[in-house]
């Protein structure tokens, strides 16, 4: 099963940045969630794209607002694109939001948000849009060029009325270190930055198509094996800007870090063990389930100790010498009882 936006939150930017360059309303919006037709499928999917592992209830909480972003297959999405489609719910002050997203080894993509987001169409008047689902997915990562100019259309719901939405996006990805905030873990990490821009080029609403401009502009930092640590987020004509940190995660291994100098092993910097919430990651709830893949590494090492608790072992390796630091290692543990994999990660800091 897909694991952890923020978070997993690559995509509460967006959302966000469409929320208050439009103005942001109150109330509830549609969650996309309605019986299928056929009979659904859940996400079974163990494979997810290692910047942003997804897995359902669980959270990354950050520092703005106490935001979380709190994670749920989508079996309607899910069933309708035949791939594995989860749902990010976050909740900024009182203001609901709600993410649609796909992760998978190749790609992180947006296929819809719900608001309710207020939008000023010309001559109409400000509506309340509650959902919008794209006809192709937003590309958010893909471990590929630039996106240019990328047109993509969709629909969206202004209370019970059905639109169209025309919108053109812009995408590019650079590697990057995410510095220890003092807030969360023992060091820095290394990342992944998913610079998007997003504009609503048209709306069409009781026939009638309106043009719009809302340019939002949003800066996603994606930790492997953890997922989003970061986000920034502006929008142009609209006093907004943000950014929001990673405090701590809820339903997820805590990442572990070790400091390495030549030539020793890492030395231990916090925790020899995992946890999750406050409680020891043992074989007796969770399998490793990517050990073949750590042991590879020729320095790291992870094993149940003899009260069955796993913990990390590092030994020099020359290949060591070697790495751009700091560099992490996935760590994938899957639940014995449920079969749902969490993620997390094992970083050598310099």
């Amino acid at each position: 099963m897909n694991s952890t936006f923020l978070s997993r939150f690559a995509l509460i930017s967006l959302s966000s940045l469409i929320l208050s360059a439009c103005g942001g309303g109150g109330g509830s919006g549609g969650s996309g969630s309605s019986s299928s037709a056929t009979d659904p499928v859940a996400c079974l999917s163990q494979e997810f794209n290692r910047y942003l592992p997804l897995t359902e209830d669980t959270s990354i909480n950050y520092d703005f607002n106490t935001t979380s972003g709190v994670v749920s297959c989508d079996v309607t999405l899910t069933d309708e694109n035949g791939t594995d489609i989860y749902s990010i719910a976050y909740e900024f002050g009182a203001q609901p939001l709600t993410l649609y997203v796909s992760s998978t080894p190749s790609s992180i993509t947006l296929y819809g948000i719900d608001g309710p987001i207020d939008i000023d169409i010309p001559t109409v008047g400000t509506r309340e849009l509650d959902q919008i689902r794209f006809d192709e997915p937003v590309v958010l990562l893909n471990d590929g060029p630039a996106i240019t100019n990328e047109e993509v259309s969709g629909t969206g719901k202004l209370g019970t009325a059905n639109i169209t939405l025309v919108l053109e996006y812009n995408k590019n990805e650079t590697d990057t270190t995410y510095a220890d905030n003092g807030v969360f873990g023992e060091g820095d990490l290394p990342a992944r930055i998913s610079e998007l821009d997003l504009s609503i080029e048209s709306v069409r609403y009781s026939g009638i198509t309106f043009n719009l401009a809302a340019a939002l502009h949003t800066q996603l930092t994606m930790a492997e094996g953890i997922g989003l640590v970061r986000h920034q987020h502006t929008a142009e004509g609209v006093t907004f800007n943000i950014t929001s940190n990673i405090s701590s995660v809820s339903g997820l291994p805590i990442p572990l870090w070790r400091d390495y100098v030549s030539p020793n092993a890492p030395s231990v910097v916090g925790n020899s063990y995992f946890t999750i919430d406050g409680t020891t990651v043992t074989d007796s709830d969770y399998s490793l389930v990517n050990a073949a893949d750590i042991s590879a590494t020729g320095w790291l090492t992870i094993e149940a100790d003899n009260a069955g608790i796993f913990q990390i072992i590092t030994e020099y390796d020359a290949v060591l010498d070697t790495l751009t630091l700091p560099y992490s290692v996935q760590v994938i543990f899957e639940n014995l009882s449920s079969g749902e994999q969490v993620s997390t990660s094992v970083t050598v800091n310099d």
